[in-house]
């Protein structure tokens, strides 16, 4: 039992100890998880940002620059009307610091353009683009969408998502743009526009050295992202700088952060995905059940050697106890005193073994003592036997009473004998618990007859019972002592005749009887006592003091018919123009029992 105990409490405090582990392990997990996302979206926002601010660098650069601006703001203003001569003077100002400026060799192209088909760009080698100041250009200037919400707001850096190059003929190109409308001497000259390669972006947000993590780039006015992983319907309603789980559109799940740029209108999305979470979480479940179960397993070894070291005496006295035979109790006292099998240093189960030798002399007295108590308990009963009148003495008298009777003719002398005589027999045949309903009543009926001996017509009864019911069994001695308790009870102060019916009836293969006289009835008070006694008896308890006015016969009735049934039978009381006591048997046949 000790190891039962001590291993059930090794398990439990092992696994408490583990689960708390695991959950420890699980927060620091979430944590370095918050942790990894934050610090990635960061980085790469700071990248991101230094990228764009190189292009702002670059567009800044252009608009500083006096002579360029002052060329821009000529061409910006060219009919178709004017000269070509014009036209090329000013392309070649401007076309000279696209390609000598340093700063804008570091973007794929810069481009500068005005509604007036005005069209520079720094890819002077390349011939992939619209020819300035065609109709073409007109018209592509015209259908960039992006240029209204610029020209709105001119003193912002506006920054374009991921599209395909529009100056680009030959083939589709995707890049990113920074966009800026310039103003000089006051009046709007057209629009400088830095462009990098989507390519030089994608590199940002490459995390490889991270399972598990990927970054995107989130352009609210421009789609797709930067990235055509991106699930738009998952991270578009990302609170920012949350963490939040969601549910991709191909049924996966991640945990993702968004972080918006205050520089950029863009924001940083980063993710990692829930099967690489759960498998760290895996990992950390199954390192913990290792540790608790390497500990738990040094734990249970301890206590079963251990366990078995502090029950050993209590062990070798148990074994004692099993192995001492009776005839052991009528040893001399000494022989069991003196031996010890606890060791002295479990004082406890050695003082216990003192105790248990102790009782052991105490109870072979007392074994010998009860063997003398049973032999005197036997004379006893012997002596007693033989005091005892012969049944037979009570039969003869009874004869000789009846033979009397007979020599002087009188019949009912002879009668009252003859009943007397079987309901003598009937009572002390102990052959049989049972007896037969017909049985019974012919016992109950010698009873009232001989009462009616004595109260003549002051006295009357009937018996009705059903002719199929008769050979049903129930307990010996049921109907009489009912009987007799009415006769005793039940006519107290009547001065009228007294009435008595037997009735037997078949109720849902339950056999019914009914016995009622025409008397003064039960008292409330008597009903209140016989109804707690019953209940008592069915509780398996003794019941309490008797009646005040007797009716012990029906609580012994009830009582003995409660255990020979065992609950079968129930008694019920009540008045109906008298008493009525109600007995309900379960209408089985048998030969043995009820």
């Amino acid at each position: 039992k000790l190891v039962l105990l001590f291993s059930i409490i090794a398990v439990v405090l092992t696994l408490c100890v583990s689960v708390y582990a695991y959950y420890s392990n699980l927060s620091l997990l979430d944590a370095n998880t918050s942790d990894t996302l934050n610090a990635l979206g960061s980085k790469i926002l700071n990248e991101v940002e230094q990228h764009v601010q190189l292009m702002n660098y670059a567009v800044d650069e252009l608009h500083s620059n006096v002579e360029f601006m002052d060329a821009m703001y000529l061409a910006s203003a060219v009919q178709e009307s004017e000269s070509v001569y014009d036209q090329l003077s000013m392309q070649t100002v401007m076309s000279r610091w696209l390609y000598q400026e340093p700063l804008l060799g570091n973007f794929f192209r810069v481009n500068v353009y005005a509604p007036n088909g005005l069209y520079l760009s720094s890819r002077f080698e390349k011939t992939d683009t619209v020819a300035c100041f065609s109709d073409e250009a007109k018209e592509l200037v015209a259908s960039l969408d992006y240029l209204e919400q610029v020209k709105k707001d001119p003193f912002v850096f506006h920054l374009v998502g991921p599209h395909s190059d529009p100056w680009s003929l030959a083939q589709n190109i995707p890049v990113i743009s920074a966009v800026k409308a310039v103003y000089w001497h006051g009046a709007f000259v057209g629009y400088i526009e830095v462009s990098s390669l989507l390519s030089d972006f994608t590199h940002i947000f490459s995390v490889e050295n991270l399972d598990g993590f990927t970054a995107y780039a989130h352009f609210p006015s421009a789609s797709p992202d930067l990235s055509p992983d991106a699930d738009e319907q998952a991270f578009g309603g990302l609170d920012e700088n949350i963490i939040s789980k969601c549910l991709l559109s191909n049924g996966s799940e991640c945990f993702a952060l968004r972080i918006p740029s205050t520089m950029l209108n863009l924001s940083i999305l980063v993710s990692q995905d829930m099967s690489s979470y759960r498998q760290k979480a895996q990992e950390l479940l199954l390192q913990s059940l290792s540790v608790g179960g390497v500990i738990l397993s040094f734990g249970i070894v301890f206590i079963v050697v251990s366990s078995k070291r502090l029950t050993l005496s209590i062990r070798l006295l148990t074994q004692r106890i099993r192995n001492l035979p009776n005839e052991n109790l009528l040893n001399p006292p000494d022989d069991l005193a003196l031996q010890h099998v606890a060791s002295p240093r479990d004082q406890e189960i050695y003082r216990l073994e003192q105790v248990f030798n102790d009782l052991l002399t105490r109870l072979r007295k007392a074994t010998i003592n009860e063997l003398a108590l049973q032999q005197s308990t036997l004379q006893a009963q012997l002596n007693a036997l033989q005091t005892q009148i012969n049944p037979h003495f009570v039969y003869n008298t009874l004869n000789i009473i009846s033979a009397k009777g007979m020599e002087c003719g009188n019949e009912e002398i002879i009668d009252i004998c003859d009943r007397f005589a079987q309901m003598l027999r009937y009572s002390t045949d102990t052959r049989s618990r049972t007896a037969t309903l017909d049985q019974e009543i012919v016992n109950a009926r010698h009873y009232l007859l001989l009462a009616k001996a004595r109260y003549e017509d002051r006295l009357e009864f009937d018996i009705h019972m059903p002719e199929h019911t008769v050979e049903l069994r129930i307990p010996k001695l049921t109907l009489q002592p009912i009987v007799e308790n009415a006769l005793r009870h039940g006519f107290t102060g009547c001065l009228g005749k007294h009435i008595i019916r037997l009735e037997g009836t078949l109720r849902e293969n339950n056999l019914v009887l009914t016995i009622r006289d025409n008397g003064c009835g039960f008292s409330e008070e008597v009903l209140l006592q016989m109804k707690e006694a019953f209940d008592q008896i069915d509780q398996e308890l003794t019941p309490f003091a008797d009646p005040s006015d007797g009716h012990i016969g029906l609580i012994n009735t009830y009582l003995r018919l409660h255990y020979y049934s065992q609950g079968k039978i129930h008694m019920s009381l009540f008045n109906d123009g008298g008493a009525v006591v109600c007995l309900t048997f379960p209408g089985e046949r048998s030969n043995d029992h009820v």
